[in-house]
């Protein structure tokens, strides 16, 4: 057996119907005999990838501009990659865990957010930068200018 292989479905009436049939029928033939490891999880729609470069390109104008915001981030400029872990800390939904007796709150990543819980994480961004005296594209205007 190479790797993982993925499968999705639906279950009906407590019966798995998968949607690439023939996909899992070749992966029971070509792994007959072998032992395997089997995980399944509610299906979460993850974000799409326009969402993903949007949000890569806000961060961006957010870091370009964070030199015109100096007095409202004390003097600081900022990396995309810094204001992602910094917008994760803060706007991202948290997540409460236990470990070794202790509770830790930690943030999700955004690369984990479905699309439901995207939509108010990037609000949550564009008030930021409306904060700071940034002006953000909306999601059509971005499009228009192929951002």
């Amino acid at each position: 057996m190479k790797g993982t292989s993925y499968f999705s479905g639906k279950i009906l009436d407590g019966i798995l119907k998968l949607h690439f049939k023939k996909e899992w029928e070749k992966f029971l033939t070509d792994n007959n005999g072998q032992e395997i490891e089997l995980y399944a999880r509610p299906y979460k729609k993850q974000r799409t990838l326009n969402q993903n470069d949007y949000y890569w390109k806000l961060l961006e104008i957010i870091s370009d501009s964070t030199g015109e915001a100096a007095e409202a981030l004390e003097g600081q400029i900022f990396t995309k990659e810094q204001l992602d872990r910094i917008y994760e800390s803060l706007f991202s939904p948290k997540e409460v865990l236990k470990y070794r007796g202790k509770t830790i709150v930690t943030s999700k990543h955004c690369r984990e957010l479905s699309t439901k819980e995207f939509s108010p994480y990037l609000e949550r961004i564009f008030a930021e930068a409306g904060e700071l005296g940034i002006v953000l594209p909306d999601r059509d205007a971005a499009h228009l200018l192929n951002l």
